[in-house]
């Protein structure tokens, strides 16, 4: 069985995939988040995952699986959210060697995303989804989803480098 070589130098050509694999770390991260917010304040992470389902569905919410929905749903939205941020940093950073550049572009961008979506269309489509867990708490889950998408695209970007100037 092969796997994915990090250090390809066809596995750096697909965006899509490299966007991929930084949504999945982002969206592991945040879930990882969410269920250690939740067992130190003593709630329920699982009210999350129904709330992400009741976003999209309010009948869906109460179904037996609302939390697996919710959870396939935020993965899913991660990956499309991975793939958007990669396209867009290798799109204004093309030849950028900055190695603090690139990651922090990725975590503002996710910041701006937790602002658009808590500030803007979560409050119009499902007002009671912002107030599960703290905005604080939500804002830090998108921050450690940033980290996360920046550290794999720094894995990629930063050998690639090292290769480009070696002779």
């Amino acid at each position: 069985m092969t796997g994915i070589d990090l250090f390809s130098p066809r596995f750096h050509a697909n965006r899509f995939t490299l966007g991929a694999l930084a949504g999945l770390a982002g969206g592991t991260a945040e879930i990882a988040w969410v269920l250690l917010y939740s067992s130190l304040g003593g709630s329920d992470a699982a009210v999350v995952a129904q709330g992400i389902t009741s976003t999209f569905s309010s009948g869906a919410a109460t179904a037996s699986s609302s939390v697996i929905l919710g959870m396939a749903i935020h993965m899913l939205i991660a990956v499309l959210l991975g793939i958007a941020i990669v396209i867009s940093v290798q799109a204004l950073l093309p030849r950028s060697r900055s190695l603090l550049l690139a990651p922090c572009m990725i975590v503002a961008s996710l910041v701006g995303v937790w602002a658009l979506n808590f500030m803007l269309v979560l409050p119009l489509i499902n007002p009671d989804f912002v107030h599960v867990i703290p905005l604080e708490a939500s804002l830090a889950s998108k921050v450690f989803f940033g980290v996360a998408a920046a550290f794999v695209f720094g894995l990629s970007d930063g050998h690639r480098s090292r290769h480009r100037s070696r002779p």
